[in-house]
């Protein structure tokens, strides 16, 4: 079912990309119906991706594979995901330059959807110019029992290497926790 689904909705998104990037480009009026068509079919994709892991979480049918994953790779693909949604907002995105190879153990694919859906959080509850940082580190690197860290912070431009907690846009928290309440219970 979710090729169905999938397949037909990423062509659409795929040409109105196509479109959006062409030489000549669109007028204004056709660069704001693409738009409509690109938020639409996000929105849509989002919606269908969501009610198909739902269904597979309710069936109980929710398969792990652990593998060696890695973070760069992971890190790069998101990156190249979430950045012209971040763009459009003018919200700048820095993630972690990885000078050594590092993996961590997890599911690639829902490792994926965690960051994705931790960056897709900080540029939708941001300001317009704000900034995404994405920090990486790791605890007890020679350890057996070492563990690695993500952390996806959204602060003021001025103030991003100065930002220690969450910037959440104040009339945009409640927004968010209530969004966030509403799908744990």
């Amino acid at each position: 079912m979710s090729h169905e689904l999938r397949s037909p909705l990423n062509a659409i998104l795929g040409f109105a990309q196509l479109i959006i990037s062409d030489s000549p480009p669109p007028t204004p009026s056709q660069t704001a119906s693409i738009d409509q068509i690109l938020q639409a079919g996000w929105h849509l994709l989002k919606l269908i991706n969501e009610i198909l892991d739902l269904s597979v979480i309710e069936s109980g049918k929710v398969s792990l594979s652990t593998e060696a994953v890695s973070l760069a790779e992971v890190m790069s693909e998101c990156q190249a995901m979430m950045e012209p949604q971040a763009q459009q907002l003018g919200i700048n995105m820095t993630f972690p330059r990885f000078d050594n190879p590092f993996f961590v153990s997890a599911d690639r694919t829902r490792l994926k959807q965690i960051v994705i859906n931790l960056l897709s959080n900080a540029i939708k509850y941001n300001k317009e110019q704000g900034t995404v940082v994405v920090d990486c580190a790791t605890s007890a690197p020679d350890s057996l029992a070492s563990a690695s860290r993500t952390a996806v912070r959204d602060c003021p431009r001025k103030s991003w290497r100065n930002c220690s907690s969450p910037s959440i846009v104040s009339d945009k928290r409640r927004a968010a926790w209530q969004a966030r309440a509403s799908a744990w219970w």
